[in-house]
């Protein structure tokens, strides 16, 4: 499952962390314990029929240091549901998942439910949140090999506003390579 990818294989680590891990990323942090999902690239993880986690279900201490940022969280999906969400479900009011793209995924097939990208208390700042890929401009959005990177043009570019001391992208390229940070998991390079 692409879910384990997210952690380069380090299952036993991650479990050895959390109180709850299951491989297609819902993480409930333990007292005092804290994570950081940062640079990924969350997609076509889930299905229509079975799947309660989509892209990702995390549940961060009240107060905690996690982090939940500059991901790209795309097509991912999960069975009908009234509130769990096909892209991030994040129920921990006051949480900020900034600088993510949170973006075409399902409930049901469905991507225009109001919970198909997110749903529960967290906030979203400086994030894209929207049932389509329009104007985002990824590489290869709709057919295999799929590629989520970044074209020149997209709307996600500089437009990284919540404060981060994130300083490289997924594949390691510095940010910014403009006049701010761009949202999602891929920094553009001209």
């Amino acid at each position: 499952i692409l879910g384990l990818s997210v952690f380069n294989g380090l299952e036993e680590l991650v479990k050895s962390l959390y109180a709850v891990f299951y491989p297609d990323i819902a993480i409930s942090a333990t007292e005092g314990k804290t994570f950081d999902i940062t640079n990924n690239f969350i997609y076509r993880n889930g299905n229509s029929t079975t799947a309660t986690v989509g892209g990702a279900s995390i549940a961060p201490m009240v107060g905690s240091a996690s982090v939940f940022a500059f991901n790209t969280v795309v097509d991912n999906q999960i069975q009908n549901s009234g509130a769990l969400a096909g892209g991030v479900f994040c129920d921990t009011s006051g949480f900020a998942a900034g600088n993510n793209l949170v973006v075409r995924n399902y409930v049901n097939s469905d991507p225009n439910r109001v919970n198909a990208n997110t749903s529960g208390l967290c906030a979203f700042p400086s994030s894209t949140v929207a049932a389509n890929v329009m104007g985002l401009a990824f590489v290869r959005p709709d057919d295999n090999p799929y590629d989520y990177h970044l074209l020149a043009g997209s709307s996600a570019i500089d437009q990284a506003t919540t404060q981060s001391t994130v300083t490289v992208d997924a594949d390691g390229d510095a940010r910014p390579q403009g006049a701010q940070k761009d949202i999602g998991a891929d920094e553009y390079k001209p």
